[in-house]
């Protein structure tokens, strides 16, 4: 991954969304489900703040599960 603040991974019908943020930013995790109307979120988390994630190998960690 290079370095980004957003990671988006599709698996399916689901999508997963993680936005590091930064500077002052909280970080958060988001499941969407893609269907014919659209997108519906599932599931929506606050993992941290955008510091806990301000380099490559913390956003690796998390994306990892380490």
């Amino acid at each position: 991954m290079k370095n980004k603040d957003v990671f988006i991974e599709k698996c399916g019908d689901i999508i997963i969304s993680v936005d590091f943020g930064h500077k002052n930013d909280i970080a958060i995790e988001t499941v969407f489900r893609k269907d014919k109307s659209g997108l519906t979120i599932l599931s929506q988390k606050v993992i941290g703040r955008a510091d806990d994630f301000n380099t490559e190998e913390k956003r690796n960690k998390y994306l990892n599960n380490e």
